[in-house]
């Protein structure tokens, strides 16, 4: 199978989620927002929303910010896990799924256009909500319930729990293209009273009522979930091969360039404020400005970690392309799923947090496409179990004894982004084929 890519992230509400999306298109840059701009603000009448409340560190060494998007869970894992419930019938599902504080909902935007509100429990339908377009974004939910999400209707929506409707933000059009608008390609960032998204090559920063504080136009489209360093710097990439840090205050403190094609690959945040951040591969040997990756005719993406000022203190060739959220293991090593390339197969890689050296490397079967792999790095739980999606029609477990055991789960599709494991220990994991499987032991 033929897929495209487009990157999710983290969304933290008592647990570390990710998500990753299917889709590879360069766009024109577009205008932002005006500042203080706002569509259609929800009736009043409703009390004011609470801040978004931080979130305790997972464990020792894991970063304490609510934005760090490192890949880890409360949740503990009992094996072997059985299918419980599973949603069949919605449309096509690339993007990670968003769980209510009280654990008691999940939230799945689709490729229909459609968030759908699923009971945990068994999976039945609390609301659906017209998003307008497809929705490659994994909705962030805030401490108050409050849920964000956007579309390639380029509207940033914020949903209260019973699926109305707080505010809505409305975009902008764009120059060119089939669009006259940017598309909300990656999931909204949490991060104190504000609201970070991406939408075409703009980042923006709102308010709780929706209305925009600063805007940040990067020379590339961003395909990269925003991640949030302890200071409060909000850091991504573009696909003009830059990765940028942005001030709380909304001003650039860093644009560095990691000498290569686009960086698709979004960021996961140590504790000390360092953070990983991934390419895809080029589309031919004359996109690297460096050297030494022009003559590397495998095409591999490129892992690098940086400080919190931009600074490249490593950076790593992995065995093909990165187009999905890294994650950061309670270990300190860095995983990072890939696709194929001309001379390797796809897989999961393990590099060393300190020097970016590569420790071990899971492959799994390819198909010759360089457009086939696995789509972000696993979901680890709370007892060290890896979890990730595969191509192959499967959740993936890496774990047991020694970490060496493999188990494969069979579902009804390709899984395009990493699973989520609750506190509870239960695993909620999303098809291509549009289904939702909640696993328990």
């Amino acid at each position: 199978m033929t897929t495209r890519l487009r990157t999710a992230p983290f969304v933290i509400v008592l647990l570390t989620l990710s998500a990753v999306t299917v889709r590879r298109v360069l766009h024109q840059p577009a205008a932002p927002l005006p500042v203080g701009a706002v569509t259609a603000v929800a009736p009043s009448g409703s009390t004011a929303p609470t801040p978004f409340a931080p979130v305790a560190p997972v464990a020792p060494g894991a970063s304490t910010n609510a934005g760090a998007r490192g890949g880890r869970s409360l949740g503990a894992i009992t094996l072997p896990l059985r299918v419980r419930w599973q949603r069949t019938s919605l449309t096509a599902i690339a993007a990670g799924i968003g769980v209510a504080p009280d654990g008691k909902t999940l939230y799945v935007a689709t490729l229909g256009g459609r968030l759908e509100a699923l009971a945990t429990s068994d999976g039945s339908s609390r609301f659906s909500f017209d998003l307008g377009d497809r929705s490659y974004t994994a909705p962030a939910v805030a401490a108050d319930g409050t849920i964000y999400v956007g579309s390639d209707a380029g509207v940033l929506y914020a949903l209260r729990p019973n699926g109305d409707v707080r505010f809505r933000t409305k975009l902008p059009g764009g120059a060119g293209g089939p669009k006259k608008h940017p598309e909300i390609d990656v999931a909204p960032l949490l991060l104190g009273d504000e609201v970070v998204f991406a939408a075409g090559n703009v980042l923006y920063r709102c308010g709780r009522d929706g209305a925009v504080k600063s805007t940040f136009a990067a020379p590339g489209k961003i395909f990269t979930a925003p991640a949030a360093l302890p200071d409060g710097t909000v850091v991504f990439g573009d696909q003009a091969g830059f990765v940028h840090g942005i001030a709380a205050d909304g001003t650039p403190r860093f644009k560095t360039s990691l000498g290569g094609p686009d960086v698709d690959g979004s960021p996961a945040v140590f504790a000390n404020g360092d953070f990983v951040i991934a390419t895809d591969a080029a589309a031919s040997t004359g996109q690297f400005s460096d050297p030494a990756l022009r003559r590397d005719e495998t095409k591999k993406g490129q892992v690098a970690r940086l400080d919190g000022r931009g600074a490249i203190l490593w950076k790593t060739a992995v065995a093909g392309h990165v187009r999905g959220p890294l994650s950061i293991g309670r270990d300190g090593d860095v995983r990072v799923g890939h696709f194929a390339s001309a001379k390797a197969g796809p897989g999961l890689a393990r590099l060393r947090g300190g020097d970016g050296a590569i420790v071990s490397e899971l492959a799994i079967r390819g198909t010759g496409s360089t457009e086939f792999g696995i789509a972000g790095g696993p979901t680890e739980s709370a007892n060290g179990y890896e979890l990730f999606g595969s191509p192959h029609d499967e959740l993936v477990l890496v774990g047991g004894a020694g970490g060496a055991t493999v188990t494969r789960i069979p579902v009804d599709g390709d899984v395009d982004a990493p699973p989520a494991v609750l506190p509870s220990g239960e695993v909620v994991v999303a098809t291509r084929a549009g289904s939702v499987y909640l696993l328990a032991p």
